[in-house]
């Protein structure tokens, strides 16, 4: 049986890509003799794959699954809410979705997002108000002068710069993405959604949390394609990639790919500009452009 079980994961590999082939080393290695360092080994490799594949399937959906177990096991707070978080974006219809909605809304809770974990059990009253798990977890949690989910957001935003000196508040302006994050997981496919999560990863930007700004462009461009903000999310992704990260190869994958779908955007002069000036710093682009302008008068 042993080399019965050999054979077939020997098969099975060939089938797979590479990226896939690398999970199953570490899942075995983490089954036999866990470490923090296998688990989070073993985690990211995991969340590469699901980047690398957002289209839902089942595939997909049995690595986000494999991900929130090892997560729970291993007390991975934050990798078992972006499982969790994946898992009610693809498979909405899952009978499982409201039971994950409220675990969300529970580790937000005791990762002191408590203004996300507000927001989403607004959410969670307002779409499943007869169910008993609500009635019973959720409504006591409310407050008694509730404020309209959108409402808060706006005041998150406003508060952003409350002090009149337009510097971003830091702490607040976290609340707000983590609010806007939590709008879009239950009011997927909205207009409103989607204004949320581009208005959340410009804040994530200043906030210099780069990656998580990366994150929130991609949810735009693979969940919703065919909206106006998608092809600004990939311009800006592509200068993310190209101003705050210095990484040459990606801005130039990013801005070319911007000017094969949106030739005629808006940006499109911008992203022309950059691709051909990848690497060069702040004054070597000012000097041409000052060269450009004295040119052209």
């Amino acid at each position: 049986m042993k080399y019965l079980s050999l054979a077939f994961l020997v098969v099975f590999l060939a089938c797979t890509s590479e990226s896939e082939a690398k999970l199953f080393p570490l899942e075995s290695e983490v089954a036999e003799n866990p470490t923090n360092a296998n688990v989070s080994q073993l985690l990211n490799a995991y969340s590469s794959w699901l980047a690398e594949n957002p289209a839902p399937n089942a595939t997909r959906k049995e690595v986000l699954l494999k991900s929130y177990t090892i997560s729970d096991k291993h007390i991975r707070q934050k990798m078992k809410l972006a499982a969790l978080k994946g898992l009610v974006l693809d498979y909405p219809d899952d009978a499982e979705t409201l039971d994950r909605l409220i675990e969300m809304s529970n580790i937000l809770e005791r990762m002191r997002k408590t203004g996300a974990a507000q927001i989403l059990n607004q959410a969670i009253a307002q779409n499943y108000p007869t169910k008993p798990r609500v009635k019973e977890e959720i409504f006591p949690k409310l407050p008694p002068n509730l404020i309209p989910i959108d409402s808060v957001i706006f005041q998150l935003g406003q508060a952003m710069f409350d002090d009149g000196s337009m510097r971003l508040n830091n702490r607040v302006g976290r609340q707000y993405v983590d609010a806007c994050e939590a709008y879009a997981i239950v009011f997927d496919g909205t207009p409103e959604a989607v204004e949320l999560l581009h208005k959340a990863a410009e804040t994530a930007r200043t906030l210099n949390t780069i990656h998580k700004a990366i994150e929130l462009y991609n949810w735009i461009l693979d969940r919703y394609p065919e909206h106006p903000r998608s092809s600004q999310a990939l311009f800006l992704k592509a200068f993310t990639y190209d101003s705050n990260l210095g990484d040459v190869e990606n801005a130039r994958k990013y801005y070319t790919e911007f000017l094969e779908k949106y030739p005629s955007d808006d940006f499109a002069e911008s992203a022309t500009f950059l691709l051909e000036n990848l690497g060069k710093d702040d004054d070597e682009l000012l000097d041409i452009l000052q060269k450009k302008s004295q040119e052209s008068n």
